[in-house]
């Protein structure tokens, strides 16, 4: 189990807490948020971090050392959807400049 051997290595694995919820995949989309102990509602879909995911994983980039990132947050090419990875990129810039050692990549089909 992953979560068992970070825990026993002493590594903090930062997962979502809340998410940007939307009642289509569409960039108009009625948009509204959940949390994780609530689950998205039957007929929506996540297609962000909400703002306190997003302000834990800025912080566990802030005390990291070295990332590797891979693919967006949410849905980035579509405003309602994209605040999540804007702000990780930030903090990744930010992280970078202050000697972090940063690998990003995507796959492109």
């Amino acid at each position: 189990d992953l979560m068992a051997k970070a825990e026993k290595n002493g590594v903090k694995i930062s997962l979502p807490v809340d998410i940007v919820t939307a009642d289509k995949f569409d960039e108009h989309a009625t948009t509204g948020t959940a949390t994780v102990a609530q689950g998205i509602p039957a007929g929506w879909m996540g297609l962000d971090c909400g703002p306190e995911s997003s302000k834990a994983f800025g912080e566990a980039v802030g005390r990291a050392k070295q990332i590797v990132w891979n693919g967006p947050v949410g849905v980035f090419e579509w405003d309602n959807f994209a605040h999540g990875t804007k702000n990780l990129m930030d903090k990744v810039v930010e992280a970078t400049k202050n000697g972090c050692i940063t690998i990003i990549g995507k796959r492109f089909e």
